[in-house]
């Protein structure tokens, strides 16, 4: 467990950068590169995790490809981004200002992961480890395809919707955030409505037996609750 744990702290370093080197190109209005960088880690985490699992090596396995999903890309993004930049020419009281306003919100976001993640200890605790791999598998199916597709709208709104309350103001920003509010729910509502109607046919072909039968009415409220 120790090795594992020293493990994770590094492989939330490393994806940590990577979340803020995609936070940079988001800000660039960059969204075509944002969806490639965010492709690749996803098939090398796919490929990389899920070969070392099939050869032998378990959660290490699953571990190692997820650092590499997140190492690879992030080098070539570190070369092409930050080797023109130097960092000594930096405006401390900005930055001081950005560390007033940021630093609260660590305990936001903490919380925040605390509450997706305690379902499942709890599950553990009260049903057993089965009934939680049960479960996970078809949250994280249904969870991550939903937020997935309302991720394009939210992605491509929401540096224009920044863009303009900081140029505009106030009025402009509602403005757009009401027509981005209609395209996200024109979106997500059908989205959620599909996934309901197909669980079992959804679970049945991407589940397996092992997850299908107990999958189904999970599905149908973790699509709402995505919602």
């Amino acid at each position: 467990l120790r090795h594992i744990l020293l493990f994770s702290i590094l492989l939330l370093w490393v994806s940590a950068w990577f979340d803020i080197n995609l936070e940079l190109i988001r800000s660039r209005f960059a969204p075509v590169y944002f969806g490639v960088l965010s492709l690749v880690r996803a098939l090398i985490a796919l490929c990389v995790g899920g070969l070392l699992a099939w050869a032998g090596f378990s959660v290490w396995g699953l571990l190692i490809g997820a650092l590499v999903a997140a190492l690879l890309p992030v080098i070539w993004v570190t070369f092409r981004s930050w080797r023109n930049v130097d960092l000594s020419i930096s405006d401390r009281l900005f930055l001081r200002e950005l560390l007033g306003y940021g630093l609260p919100l660590i305990g936001v976001f903490g919380l925040e992961y605390v509450i997706s993640t305690s379902d499942r200890f709890m599950l553990a605790w009260l049903a057993g480890t089965s009934a939680t791999g049960t479960y996970s598998a078809a949250y994280d199916l249904t969870s991550q395809s939903l937020v997935m597709v309302m991720s394009v709208v939210y992605l491509a709104g929401y540096p224009l919707i920044v863009k303009a309350l900081e140029v505009e103001g106030d009025a402009a920003a509602r403005r757009l955030l009401a027509r981005y509010f209609g395209v996200l729910m024109a979106i997500a509502i059908p989205s959620v409505v599909v996934v309901s109607f197909l669980a079992r046919g959804i679970s049945g072909t991407l589940l397996g037996d092992a997850f299908h039968e107990n999958a189904v009415g999970i599905v149908h409220w973790v699509a709402i609750a995505t919602l």
